[in-house]
């Protein structure tokens, strides 16, 4: 858990989820052990502002699920970034997310 150190001092978390099926492959529950694990080292690290990105839209697999993911984390809260790295599909519109979402935490400034 060193790697851990170094997220304390991010402003932003952006977790990039496999959606890519496999035998103990759900984005869900990824995401939920994911902040799980940064509860347990600080539990304000899951306060930070976090964007979820979706990958494998280029697969007709994950391109079938995604919409019932997305309805899941919707109900969590979070909008869920639909991208492939192989194609760059949905690259474009995280990356201004990500933009957006930094300049919001630095115009409201966050104590660190």
């Amino acid at each position: 858990m060193t790697f851990l150190r170094h997220v304390e001092r991010t402003k932003l978390l952006v977790h990039l989820l496999d959606a890519s099926e496999g035998p103990s492959r759900d984005p869900v529950t990824d995401f939920r052990a994911l902040n799980d694990e940064l509860k347990a080292y600080d539990p304000l690290l899951p306060e930070k502002p976090q964007l979820l990105a979706l990958n494998k839209m280029d697969l007709p697999s994950v391109r079938e699920r995604a919409a019932d993911i997305q309805m899941q984390f919707e109900k969590m809260g979070y909008r869920l970034y639909l991208i492939s790295g192989l194609t760059g599909e949905g690259i474009d519109e995280l990356i201004e997310a990500v933009s957006e979402a930094l300049e919001k935490v630095a115009s409201h400034g966050d104590g660190s």
